[in-house]
């Protein structure tokens, strides 16, 4: 059964069930025939498979599908988290989400300054 989100505040009704992806929760796949039905002009637009769509606040494209399978689904993600992604509907790495990860790896960036190190060979001044 399709759900389709309603704002509570102006109530505003979604023309597409969008529900969230298994793998990515930041990403929305919605029915591709559904999505042609409801919105035939930005199906015109991503019409060549592959192509990536920035309109309004999303990104959208159609899902790859496997080698001799039809495409059956449409992603959308925000518009800034496509950005931050750079550009791409990849999943990011694990330390996308960890606070205490550092672009050095380590959990502990203050063990990795040059602070420490030159305290450890004795060469402070």
């Amino acid at each position: 059964m399709p759900y389709y989100r309603k704002c509570p505040k102006c109530g505003y009704v979604e023309s597409v069930a969008w529900s969230p992806s298994y793998y990515d929760r930041e990403k929305e796949i919605a029915d591709l025939d559904e999505f042609k039905t409801q919105c035939p002009d930005l199906f015109q637009k991503l019409q060549p498979l592959g192509t990536t769509l920035v309109e309004g606040d999303f990104a959208y494209r159609i899902c790859k599908q496997r080698k001799g399978y039809t495409p059956t689904k449409v992603d959308r993600l925000p518009s800034s988290l496509f950005k931050a992604r750079g550009e791409t509907f990849r999943k990011p790495p694990s330390g996308y989400f960890d606070i205490s990860a550092t672009r050095f790896g380590h959990p502990n960036p203050s063990t990795r300054t040059t602070f420490r190190k030159e305290l450890a060979t004795g060469d402070s001044t």
